[in-house]
């Protein structure tokens, strides 16, 4: 069973579009910080749904990504963000074809658009019914759970130094 609360990192900013120019990141990452905080699936579907941006839990309960905090500083986490980019199978089709199958998912900001050659664009999301600590256990769980059908996964959105745009 899944425990009803769990540590989710959380961006002080929610996006309504994806910054794509180096201008619009910086404007976006600039005065950006990041708060741990409990919330429950609801709460975590609400944040998604809400374009806040996410990530896992890092050392520090509020911090900014400078430096390469996020590098040095990664803890664990509760949930793993699968990214799925260009697809040509729908979200729903996707899901029902694979073994592991995500607590919920939501469809990013290049769903469907031109710059995405007008293919599915969408965030699986697996939500544990444990922490797991460290790089090493991130990578063996994320290996196991797209098992699968990894050669669908942004292989840029493995790492789990990063954080997530979420789509409203």
């Amino acid at each position: 069973e899944i425990r009803s609360i769990m540590k989710i990192t959380v961006a002080n900013k929610r996006l309504a579009d994806k910054p794509l120019t180096k201008k619009d990141k910086g404007l976006y990452f600039s005065n950006l910080s990041f708060s741990t905080k409990e919330f429950d699936i609801n709460e975590f579907k609400e944040l998604v749904s809400n374009g806040f941006t996410v990530t896992y839990v890092y050392k520090d309960n509020e911090f900014r990504r400078e430096d390469n905090y996020m590098k040095r500083n990664y803890v664990g986490t509760q949930f793993i963000i699968v990214d799925i980019d260009e697809c040509e199978i729908s979200p729903r089709e996707f899901i029902d074809d694979i073994k592991n199958k995500p607590t919920f998912f939501h469809t990013t900001f290049g769903n469907l658009t031109e710059r995405k050659g007008f293919k599915y664009c969408f965030h699986l999301i697996y939500v544990l019914d444990q922490f797991i600590y460290g790089e090493k256990r991130y990578k063996e769980v994320f290996d196991y759970l797209v098992s699968d059908y990894g050669g669908f996964v942004d292989k840029a959105a493995t790492d789990p130094h990063r954080c997530f745009f979420t789509s409203n």
